[in-house]
Formats: structure tokens, sequence, C-alpha cells
């Protein structure tokens, strides 16, 4: 579970408990907006709703309990690939001395 307030600065925020729940392939469900919310769909890693919507978040528990398993796994499958693909150390560092480089 990931929640942030409506904020205008926490949509530009990565959660660091969002970066852990991806690289331990745990399936998300998130209340939030901007970029977390955004890395949440596009990773295909759980489900999210805006930020304060108690009732949708209500909803999106009840259909992830409801999921069979096999689609638990994708989400945990994905929520891995995306973390390696994105955050993990060695693409970050190969990132920075790209960047160092230029």
């Amino acid at each position: 579970l990931i929640t942030l307030k409506k904020a205008e600065i926490f949509s530009y925020t990565i959660p660091g408990k969002l970066q852990s729940y991806l690289a331990c392939g745990k399936p998300i469900v998130g209340a939030l907006g901007g970029i977390g919310k955004r890395i949440i769909e596009e990773s295909k890693s759980g489900f999210c709703t805006d930020a304060e919507n108690a009732t949708e978040l209500a909803k999106l528990f009840l259909n992830l309990s409801r999921l069979p398993k096999d689609e638990i796994d994708n989400f945990s499958e994905n929520a891995r690939s995306y973390f390696n693909d994105n955050f993990a150390k060695d693409k970050l560092l190969l990132d920075l001395e790209k960047i160092f480089n230029t």
C-alpha cells in the first residue's frame, strides 16, 4: 500500500517504498498522483487511484483480493522487471557515468 496526500509537491516524488516494493516484487495498491502513479500504471505492477480517493482505494483492494494467483504473480514479475530496468544500482551507475562522460 502506498498513499500520499494530494499536493503538487508529491506529484514530483517517487516514494522510497515504491522502489522497495518493485525490487521485492510486491503487487502494489496505491492512492497517489504524479510520477508515483505513473510508475505503478506503466510497470503494470498493481492498481492505483488518485490521492485521497478512499472509495476507489477500497475497490482496488477488493479487485486485488479477487484476482487469480497467476495474475498476482504477473504483477510481481512486472514489478521486479521494472525495478531492474529503471532503478537497479548498476543501471543507475551506468546512467550517471554517461552523464559525466558527456
